[in-house]
């Protein structure tokens, strides 16, 4: 039994209390939250069970932080609806970010150019720290 079936058996309940629109915005502030941290582990180069990611091939002539710009919130969308909450990485950055995310072989440049198979680097995810933080969030702030 997984930490998110035991969450599930005493959140369900109180979730169901609330009318629609309170559980879609209560879903939403936490979805924000993981947002939040999914950020802050991209800035550090963290893998969600917080390894760091594959290093780069060293043929760039400065070393540069991966992903500088989809850490920001305009990059990672949050969804919510009154049964769940959802982020993603929309447009081309999501797509890029899918490559390094599962691994996949990818153009370097713009088609027709080089393609090359990018190493696994895992960018959303949940660790054992944020299922913490996820009870945590609704004991704080589940208000019935």
């Amino acid at each position: 039994m997984s930490n998110y079936d035991s969450l599930a058996t005493w959140a369900d309940p109180l979730l169901h209390k609330l009318t629609p629109q309170q559980r879609r915005q209560f879903l939403k502030r936490l979805a924000i939250a993981l947002r939040r941290r999914n950020q802050q582990r991209i800035a550090k180069q963290q893998t969600p069970n917080g390894s760091p990611f594959a290093p780069r091939k060293n043929k760039t002539t400065r070393p540069r932080a991966m992903f500088a710009k989809l850490k920001q919130a305009r990059h990672i969308k949050v969804r919510s609806a009154s049964t769940s909450a959802t982020l993603e990485i929309i447009g081309r950055a999501g797509r890029i970010a899918a490559v390094h995310h599962f691994g996949l072989t990818d153009y370097v440049e713009e088609q027709p150019g080089p393609s090359t198979k990018y190493p696994a680097r895992p960018l959303l995810g949940f660790s054992s720290e944020d299922e913490t933080f996820i009870n945590d969030f609704f004991l704080t702030n589940l208000k019935l």
